[in-house]
């Protein structure tokens, strides 16, 4: 979802480390695009937009002229058409210069954007409560009495002939005629009896709210960067996701449940993007990577609001629940969305620059400060404008690959960006690596889902649970963020993935050994809160693994594939995310199974990860080549050091 900003992202968290010496080969031709031809310049008095082509380096240098100059600041220039006083700045010069990089409005902005988050939140951990384990009751208790007798997960009692047994697998022994549901419409586990051989069909509708939440994050990617902008895009997803979310709980049945989550699931996959997107980009360079890993911080908060809601709905049918979380995208659609500013970036890229110019006053006048007069906004043309092709139609200057190849000398961005997965596997080198993170983003995408859905299988309170849950998150995010640049992304990222395998591998075993206990119905509720305490040190640490794993993977291969490697990882992500539910669905025969698998996986890829390098005060790389050059050199050195004569052979 945050590939993007990934760049200005990877390259604030770099600059936080102490790298300054070599930016990606992006910035470079960046600075030289920006520096040459291309410029818009708002009039303010006539209020239509115009360009003047400025002479080429090329051009200046064939007429004994200097060229102009590289630099990271405005420059002054002065051109036909253009007072002696205007001044050509990018975006980001106008917020650390004059507009400030994250002042009063940016702040007010980020919140309010970020919300989304939570409601994404809302709209993926619905099922916790929506699907949980229904209360039901025999039909007539056999030892005692002829009166119905109430059981639920931790109290199976003379309906079971195995009280250590999970539920629905004790249900499973009776006769359909032994047991019956207290409340047909408590859960979409009762409405449809999803339980015995139907018990798989539980995991599967999250498993296609995942699929639809990955082919959302490409749609609405698309629909943010094309003429519905940030905000639109935001809106729309939004309020089409509230709009699926009430139809939801309309279904007449099972299939058509399954349909309205996967198109829910689509429309989530957009709020986490395009909300990232349009509240960092109003953010100044100095705090954007910062910000962008604070936005994080509102999946929790939504975690937390879905218990609240629940707990309204404690009395009412699953489909009150979805309603009723749905009403927050509602709100937030109709009466918040509208009265944001739209990113002036996205403007900027339209040739809309009096549009650009306009919110860049009005938050420099929210943050009481003032944007000087004769500004000309420069467009620094980058990886995703290049490569879209976008067409400044309003300013008459396109920006498209065709008339920017030859003001790049050596067509060097197209050299740059033409890499594709198969170099990725052709070299041996970035073939391991891809291979290692293909496993450690599976792994950390399913026990992260794993972990938040597995509580309603743990027969402790569910909504303490939940509580819990959301509140490991939050260190998890902190720690990590703290410790990566003192002790390394790789060591980090290790220590993090075993601390999850043992902390499941341990709830499995102690779990076991209770369960195998002649006292097993006594210990039952021993059991759950183990395994809650298990599953939060894991999500504690696997929330961490993912806030990591962004930055580590971009740093760990050079430019001309770096979004390919990225895209495959992440891909491998959506995957782990698409088990995850299933995974949780196998607690229904054992439920220590869902432990075992997350810690398996979670060790394998720790102990796979030690066999990465790391990337913490090391420059990025252009080019396979240089990669493979520098590897070289190490190998090299490393063999120097281990021939030296040692001080006793000296002596």
């Amino acid at each position: 979802m945050m590939n993007f900003l990934r760049n200005d992202f990877v390259q604030e968290q770099r600059r936080e480390s102490g790298d300054h010496e070599m930016g990606t080969v992006d910035e470079r031709i960046t600075r030289k695009i920006s520096d040459r031809p291309l410029s818009v310049r708002f009039d303010e008095e006539g209020g239509s937009p115009h360009q003047k082509a400025k002479e080429t380096t090329r051009d200046r240098t064939s007429k004994g002229e200097a060229p102009y100059p590289q630099s990271d600041h405005a420059q002054s220039e002065s051109v036909e058409g253009a007072g002696l006083g205007d001044e050509f700045v990018s975006i980001d010069e106008v917020f650390s210069k004059w507009v400030g990089s994250f002042g009063r409005a940016q702040k007010i902005h980020f919140a309010v954007t970020s919300f989304a988050w939570s409601l994404e939140a809302l709209h993926t951990l619905v099922p916790i409560f929506a699907d949980k384990t229904p209360a039901w009751r025999c039909a007539r208790d056999a030892t005692t009495s002829h009166l119905p007798v109430l059981r639920t997960s931790s109290s199976l009692a003379s309906c079971s002939s195995s009280t250590s047994s999970p539920w629905s697998s004790a249900v499973c022994k009776l006769s359909p005629f032994a047991w019956e549901w207290v409340r047909k419409d408590e859960s979409t586990i009762s409405e449809w009896n999803l339980v015995c051989s139907r018990s798989y069909m539980q995991g599967l509708t999250q498993s296609c709210f995942f699929i639809g939440s990955f082919l959302g994050a490409g749609l609405f990617g698309h629909l943010s960067d094309s003429r519905l902008g940030r905000r639109g895009a935001l809106i729309l997803a939004c309020l089409v996701n509230a709009v699926c979310g009430m139809l939801t709980a309309a279904s007449p049945s099972y299939g058509v449940y399954m349909l309205m989550r996967t198109l829910t699931g689509i429309c989530s996959g957009g709020l986490g993007l395009t909300s990232f997107v349009l509240c960092t980009e109003l953010i100044g360079p100095s705090h954007r990577a910062a910000a962008s890993m604070s936005s994080l911080y509102f999946y929790p908060l939504g975690t937390l609001l879905l218990v609240a809601l629940s707990a309204a709905n404690s009395h009412s049918s699953w489909r009150i629940l979805y309603v009723i979380t749905s009403a927050p995208s509602v709100i937030y659609g109709l009466f918040i969305l509208p009265f944001l500013i739209e990113s002036p970036r996205w403007y900027l890229v339209r040739g809309r620059t009096n549009e650009a110019l306009k919110v860049l006053r009005s938050v420099a006048k929210r943050n009481k400060t003032v944007l000087p007069e004769g500004i000309i906004l420069r467009m620094d043309v980058g990886k995703e404008e290049v490569g879209h092709g976008y067409d400044v139609k309003d300013c008459d200057v396109h920006t498209n690959s065709s008339d920017r190849g030859h003001s790049v000398d050596d067509n060097e961005y197209n050299k740059a960006a033409g890499g594709t997965l198969i170099d990725v596997f052709r070299n041996a080198e970035t073939r391991k690596r891809i291979v290692i993170l293909v496993m450690v983003w599976f792994a950390t995408a399913m026990g992260y889902y794993a972990f938040n859905l597995n509580v309603g299988n743990l027969g402790t309170n569910l909504a303490m649970s939940v509580v819990l849950n959301a509140i490991a998150e939050v260190p998890g995010y902190g720690i990590t963020t703290c410790v990566l640049n003192r002790f390394g992304r790789r060591n980090t990222l290790v220590v993090v993935l075993l601390l999850t395998a043992c902390s499941s591998l341990a709830g499995a075993v102690i779990s076991l050994e209770i369960m195998h206990s002649p006292h097993a119905h006594r210990l039952n509720h021993l059991r759950g809160s183990i395994q809650l305490a298990c599953g939060l040190v894991g999500l504690l640490s696997i929330a961490g693994a993912y806030n990591l794993l962004y930055l580590y993977t971009t740093e760990l291969f050079p430019t001309i594939v770096r979004n390919a490697a990225l895209g495959m990882a992440t891909q491998a992500g959506a995957v782990g995310s698409i088990i995850a539910p299933m995974v949780v669905v196998s607690a229904h025969v054992n439920t220590t199974i869902p432990f075992f698998a997350i810690g398996g996986i979670s060790l394998l890829s720790g102990m796979m990860a030690i066999m990465l390098p790391e990337t913490l005060n090391t420059p990025f790389h252009e080019t396979l080549e240089s990669m493979q050059t520098e590897n070289l050199q190490d190998a090299s050195s490393i063999t120097k050091i281990n021939r030296l004569p040692s001080a006793d052979a000296n002596g």
